[in-house]
């Protein structure tokens, strides 16, 4: 279940910029925000929740990494 995200380098990273910024601009955990999933589609979230996914991304992708 969940959003189908890319892990290819590019992907990886174009997540982790998208942290950084949500984490410089100070949103509230209640501002929605949009990410597009390995197909192009937007999904709708809340900072709070893109937060929880962004540390179940990480951890899938390292793991792939280590694997």
């Amino acid at each position: 279940g969940g959003i189908k995200m890319a892990t290819d380098l590019q992907s990886q990273a174009a997540f982790s910029n998208m942290m950084t910024l949500l984490n410089e601009a100070g949103m509230a955990d209640g501002d929605m925000v949009a990410i597009k999933d390995c197909f192009g589609v937007s999904h709708p979230m809340t900072v709070t929740q893109f937060r929880a996914d962004a540390v179940a991304y990480g951890l899938h992708c390292y793991t792939l990494f280590h694997s």
